[in-house]
């Protein structure tokens, strides 16, 4: 079974009308999307726009949110690498990614805090070692 077949036995409904959603999180589109289950939009993105290897980061300062869940999960069948940015205890999102990182505070506030200090690391260490070129090469 290919991958687009897995993602559409979890039940997508209609992909043809929603592959194109554009995922802006501002509030407004935030509460239609949440009315349209969020989940299934992010899955049916995951379903027809990445590739095997490619990754997914995840973050949340729960680890509870079904969309979260639904995306990692939908990620692991696809042959995504994916690394999450959880707070707390990592809730039910701990164990599903292949790399996480857990904030381990009840304080939002500080967990968003250092969830951004890491995310910018990992883009960081991204960029220097995959992207940018190496001396010496040609």
């Amino acid at each position: 079974m290919d991958t687009l077949s897995k993602l559409q036995a979890l039940d997508l409904g209609s992909i043809e009308v929603l592959q194109r959603v554009l995922l802006i999180t501002d509030g407004t589109l935030t509460e239609i999307l949440q009315a349209w289950r969020l989940e299934r939009i992010l899955l049916i993105k995951l379903a027809h726009e990445v590739k095997k290897g490619d990754v997914l980061v995840v973050i949340t300062t729960s680890g509870n949110s079904t969309n979260i869940l639904s995306a990692i999960a939908a990620a692991n069948i696809a042959g995504l690498h994916t690394i999450a940015l959880l707070g707390r205890d990592g809730g039910r999102a701990r164990g599903l990614a292949q790399f996480e990182l857990i904030v381990p505070t009840t304080i939002t506030a500080r967990i968003q805090e250092a969830q951004k200090f890491l995310l910018h690391t990992l883009c960081e260490i991204v960029e220097t070692r995959w992207l940018l070129p190496q001396p010496g090469a040609h």
